[in-house]
Parts: structure tokens; C-alpha cells; sequence
């Protein structure tokens, strides 16, 4: 049968082995020796759900792993209804290190085309992607040959290879010669006994483009670079004949950073999308993946300890204190230039304000001249690549035209005319030479120069703000103005002379808190008076309103209160109007009362009041249709008081 088949058994269970199968899917322990314990059942590891067996032993509280161990999952429904992610661990342990032999098996199968029934056995193919790991281990470290493959298969046939690697280990450590290839390139080079990378490292390309690459290693340090294009052959020269002190390192993420930063100083080829670095950066991220299942089980050094030597420039302690003091600076300084150049008000204001557009164009300078290049020295100082690069080499890359000037000449496009800044930390900006001390001078210089630049600017914006505000409350005041003149002209003819008069009373009210406020001096309290007028002026006209619609109200309530009677004498129904001293009370005392109120003693304090009272009465007078009104309608008989009859139609009056 292929490899890549899935077998389905034509097998009658007997009603034992479903027991033993239900008990197994629960998982069972039993003791196989006093100290040695054995497990089967569900198991997660990390993002793998499966069936596992293994042995263990229980020291101090912790399970340790000790004996053959596996751990598979397979499920053929759901390969039949669309597809599998299978895996399978095998392999075993020794007192918690993973231990021997072990071969690991990961893919994603589809159902593919064609079934064959053979010896009682559905044998069906499939498709998708399988990749797989075996070699020995030695106590948590690779030991002796390890592979690695990722293939392509189609109907249950290996289609393509899609990835290889086969390197020897000794404890962990790689050894002799090694080849690692995908679809389109073969890595080949070799390791000393101490597994530093030794001799040349040769990329061969699979593809017609011609192009090739070689790495050139001496005893673990990296000596030259070759990259054939086309042709043509570019090289680079990395480390000299000799280097001031060396530190050993692994082959890893961080090696290929320091050769791409390395690169980037010298200003030579590009290292970063090589096929070398490609093909070292996938075999790494293999190792990691069995290292991470293994290391969530016992105790793994799984991954590969490809060694190198590199240039090493630690920094002093005065260098370490300067690193310090620009991570706290740069913090800073970053958060308020950031601030000032995404400010909406700011970017607006500038437009039409030179001053603003001058500091602005200042800020702009300080953070592309002095603070990102001190970013990115931070940046290279958390990846822990500082140490690594020649300090100068590094600075003169950083900052390739040298020390900014702390004078910035500021060009004005509308005239073509420079304006000079001076920060007001200009005497204490004495650098002599570029190096991480000077860097920090610089921020410091920065930082100062950003703090009086967000201050001139913030009394600017505050300023600009303030008279936005007021400009929009004047405008919005005299619109409101303008509208309850129009609407109180437009309702003279319509109102009774007492309701006319009232709105002649909102209209010069209002007249009169709009020439308060232009009196007023420019300050924030005018603002806030502004405020408070706008709000009035919604009140007043809100009023109006109310004033405006009382003919209307009173024809709706003269409506309500009538009721069809029978007059014997015309022998007819007629319409006639009933609780008429409440509807009285309403007409001739409780609304001349408000429109009164409105004429002598109106102010922004008591128009909500007065508006609110007429929507209320209102609606006093509808409930008071229906309701039992005979008490009230006794107590209203010779009653002339405002106040009291809002008492008894339950309403506050406007003394309260």
C-alpha cells in the first residue's frame, strides 16, 4: 500500500473492545511499576489536540515523562467531507528530556480521485501537503542526521518537493557538511567540530535566471559575500584580516540583522531578501516549530546552534547612561512632536497663519533631523544589534550628512526667503564629535527646542480657538436674532394686541442681551457670556413660539369643552359649552397673567419658566375635560388670582 493512503478496516467490534475503547477515550492510568505510571488518552500540546500514549513518573508534584511516547490524530469523516489536519509524534523520554529516536508528520489532506477495495480494506487517495522531521535526539539536543521534507502530493503520489534539509548534529551541536533546498534553491556549506560555519556557503538556483550566491566563512567569521546576476558578480567584504575583540553567536534572526544593518552602513549589496537568508531563516523556523511541541513536554534545546563570530563593540559605561538618557528623551520629544505635527487645529491654522507655519516647518526639521535617526539607534539598541556595529560606522549611517546644526534654516515657499531657529538650549550644544555622547546632546537639544515651540504654538491654537468660538457664537447669535425678529413680525397681525405686545417684549429683549454682549471686552468670559446668551436666545424664541400658537390652543380648547345638548324649545341637538368658569379662568386670568409676566418682568432666568407654564396649562386643560371638575369649578366661582388658580389647576406658578 502507498504512503499516502487512508486504510478503512471492514472490522466487527466485540462488546469488550468498546468498553476498552470508551475507557481508552477518557483516558486510563494504571500503575505499571510503583514509581512508573502509564497514560492513554486525549492530549493537548500547544495548538495539537490528539490521542497520546506515553509513560511518566510523578516527582515533587510534576509528571516527567520517561518511556516511549506517541501521539497521533487522524479523522477520516472529516477528510471526507472536506479535509484533515493530521499529525502524528513518535518518539520517547528519559527522565523528561526528549530521548532517541523520533519522527514527527504534519499535513492537511484532501479526499482525491479514485477508491480501490483490497483485502476487505478501502484503500482512498489523496491531496495536500505533508511535512515531516526524523532524526535522534540526545537528551533534548539533535543528535546524528536530522532531515526535515515538505512535499506536495496529488492522488497519494508525491507531485513536488517543496522543501529539504539533512544536517548532522553532535550533541546539539552541527557538524560536517549540510544541504538545505525548497523549489527553486540548494543551500550547501559546512560547520567545524565546534559548529562554526567554516569554508563557502553556495546557493544554487534551480530557475533560468542565471543568478547564484556565495557566502565565504573563515572559522565562523564571514569574510566576503558574492552574488552572481545576470552575469555579473557583485562583492562584498565584510569583516578585515583582523578584528579589535570577537564574540561568538548563533546563525539566527539576529545574525542576519546585523549583516543587513552592516550592509546598509557600508552602503553595499543587499542581503536582506538573499536566498541564503531565506533558506536559513525557513530551516529555522522548522526547528522552532518541533522545538516548541517538544519543549511543551519535557525539556528541549532542540534548536540548531549554527555558530558564527562577529565584530564585537561593547559600549562603556558612559555610553550606557547616554542610551538611557535618550530612551527617556526620545519617549518625550517623540510624543510632543508627533502631537504638534498630527494636529488637525494646527495643520488648519498654518495655512493662513505664517508663524504657525514656520514653527511647524521647525518641528518637521527637529524630528527627521534629530529625532528619528536617534529612533532608530534606540531601535538597533532593543534588538540588541548596538554592540555589533562600529560605533562611528554606525553614526556616520544614522547621520550621513554628520552633526545636524542646531541653527535650522527654515525656508519660506510663498517668497523664497530662509528664517533662522535657534533653540533656547543653544550654548549647552556643544558637540565636537559625532558618538552616542553626542546623540544624546542632540536630543537633549531637541527636546528643549520641541517644549518652547508646543508652548508658543498651544497659546497660538488656544488663541485661534478662542476666537473660532466667539466667531461662531456671534454668528449663530445674530442668525437667532434675526429669526425671532422675522418670526415676531410675521405674527403681529395674527395675535391679540397683549399677545403682540408680549412678542414686542421677546424681540427688544433679545435686542438688548446681543448690544450687552458686543459691549463686552475680548476675554474668556466673553466667551462663556456668549454661551449663556445663546441659550437665552433659544429659550426667547422657543417662547415666541408658544406665544404665537395661543390663538390656536384656546380654539382647540373652546372645541373640547363643548358638548351637543337637547333644546326642547328649537327641538334640536346643539352644541354648548360646559366648565365654563375653568375654560374662563384660563382665558381672562391665567394666560393675561402670563403674558403680563412676560412684559414687565421677563430675563433669561425665567423665559424656560414661562414657556414650560404654557405647555403645562395646556395640558392641564385637557385633562380637565374629562375629569371631576364640580369641587374646582365652586372654589373657581369669584377667584381672580393668578397664583391661587394655578394652585388649584395643581400647576407652580412663577413666583415659586
Amino acid at each position: 500500500m502507498n504512503l499516502y493512503q487512508v486504510k478503512i478496516n471492514n472490522v466487527r467490534t466485540q462488546p469488550i473492545t468498546k468498553l476498552l475503547l470508551l475507557l481508552c477515550l477518557y483516558g486510563s492510568f494504571w500503575g505499571v511499576a510503583q514509581e512508573k505510571q502509564h497514560f492513554r488518552g486525549p492530549l493537548t500540546v500547544g495548538q495539537f489536540q490528539g490521542e497520546a500514549e506515553y509513560d511518566f513518573q510523578v516527582v515533587e508534584g510534576d509528571t516527567i515523562l520517561d518511556g516511549p511516547f506517541s501521539m497521533i490524530r487522524s479523522n477520516l469523516n472529516a477528510l471526507l467531507e472536506d479535509k484533515d489536519n493530521f499529525f502524528s509524534f513518535i518518539g520517547g523520554f528519559k527522565n523528561g528530556y526528549p530521548n532517541g529516536d523520533w519522527n514527527f508528520q504534519f499535513g492537511e489532506f484532501q479526499s482525491g480521485e479514485g477508491t480501490k477495495v483490497i483485502d476487505l480494506q478501502y484503500r482512498l487517495n489523496v491531496s495536500g501537503t505533508t511535512n515531516g522531521a526524523s532524526g535522534t535526539i540526545s537528551m533534548g539536543r539533535p543528535n546524528g542526521l536530522w532531515t526535515f521534507d515538505s512535499k506536495k502530493i496529488e492522488n497519494s503520489e508525491i507531485e513536488e518537493k517543496l522543501f529539504s534539509s539533512t544536517i548532522t548534529f553532535e550533541n546539539g551541536i552541527p557538524q560536517k557538511s549540510f544541504k538545505i533546498e525548497n523549489e527553486t534553491s540548494t543551500l550547501v556549506g559546512r560547520f567545524l567540530r565546534n559548529g562554526l560555519a567554516h569554508d563557502v556557503w553556495t546557493l544554487y538556483t534551480d530557475n533560468d535566471s542565471g543568478t547564484s550566491e556565495s557566502w565565504f566563512f573563515d572559522n565562523g567569521l564571514l569574510r566576503k559575500v558574492e552574488k552572481l546576476n545576470d552575469a555579473a558578480t557583485e562583492a562584498w567584504s565584510l569583516y578585515g584580516s583582523s578584528l579589535p575583540e570577537e564574540k561568538v553567536i548563533n546563525l539566527d534572526a539576529r545574525y542576519l540583522k546585523i549583516l543587513q544593518l552592516w550592509n546598509a552602513s557600508l552602503g553595499s549589496i543587499e542581503l536582506e531578501t538573499t536566498g541564503i537568508s531565506q533558506l536559513l531563516a525557513q530551516n529555522a523556523g522548522h526547528y522552532k516549530e518541533i522545538d516548541d511541541i517538544l519543549s511543551a513536554m519535557g525539556k528541549s534545546q532542540f534548536l540548531p546552534e549554527f555558530k558564527v563570530k562577529v565584530g564585537h563593540y561593547p559600549l562603556d559605561s558612559l555610553e550606557t547612561g547616554a542610551i538611557e538618557s535618550l530612551e527617556k528623551l526620545y519617549a518625550r520629544s517623540s510624543e510632543i512632536s508627533q502631537s504638534l505635527l498630527n494636529d488637525t487645529q494646527l495643520n488648519i491654522l498654518r495655512r493662513s497663519d505664517g508663524e504657525a507655519q514656520f514653527l511647524y516647518a521647525v518641528t518637521q526639521e527637529l524630528h527627521t533631523r534629530f529625532l528619528e535617526p536617534n529612533g532608530k539607534l534606540l531601535d538597533y539598541k532593543r534588538e540588541n544589534l548596538l554592540e555589533f556595529i562600529p560605533r562611528k560606522q554606525l553614526l556616520d549611517y544614522l547621520w550621513p550628512k554628520g552633526m545636524p546644526s542646531p541653527t535650522l534654516e527654515i525656508l519660506n515657499s510663498a517668497n523664497q526667503m530662509t528664517r533662522s531657529f535657534s533653540g533656547p538650549d543653544l550654548e549647552n550644544y556643544d558637540v565636537k564629535a559625532l558618538d552616542i555622547l553626542s546623540a544624546e546632546k542632540m536630543l537633549q537639544y531637541a527636546s528643549s527646542s520641541l517644549d518652547s515651540i508646543a508652548k508658543l504654538l498651544n497659546d497660538r491654537l488656544q488663541k485661534e480657538s478662542r476666537l473660532q468660538e466667539v466667531i461662531g457664537l456671534e454668528e449663530t447669535m445674530i442668525a437667532n436674532v434675526d429669526h425671532l425678529n422675522k418670526l415676531t413680525d410675521s405674527l403681529q397681525a395674527q395675535t391679540s394686541r397683549l399677545e403682540s405686545k408680549a412678542l414686542k417684549k421677546i424681540q427688544s429683549f433679545a435686542e438688548d442681551q446681543l448690544k450687552s454682549y458686543s459691549n463686552m471686552e475680548d476675554s474668556p468670559e466673553k466667551v462663556e457670556q456668549g454661551k449663556q446668551i445663546m441659550k437665552c436666545l433659544e429659550q426667547l424664541d422657543g417662547l415666541a413660539l408658544k406665544i404665537a400658537n395661543l390663538p390656536s390652543k384656546w380654539e382647540h380648547i373652546q372645541e373640547t369643552y363643548m358638548d351637543a345638548v337637547w333644546n326642547p324649545f328649537m327641538a334640536n341637538i346643539m352644541n354648548e359649552e360646559v366648565k365654563k368658569r375653568i375654560t374662563g379662568a384660563y382665558k381672562n386670568v391665567l394666560i393675561p397673567h402670563v403674558l403680563n409676566k412676560v412684559i414687565d418682568g421677563l430675563n433669561c432666568g425665567n423665559a424656560q419658566n414661562i414657556s414650560n407654564l404654557l405647555t403645562n396649562l395646556d395640558q392641564r386643560m385637557l385633562e380637565l375635560r374629562d375629569a371631576d371638575t364640580s369641587k374646582l369649578e365652586r372654589k373657581l366661582r369669584k377667584e381672580k388670582n393668578p397664583a391661587t388658580i394655578l394652585n388649584l389647576f395643581n400647576l407652580q406658578s412663577l413666583e415659586d
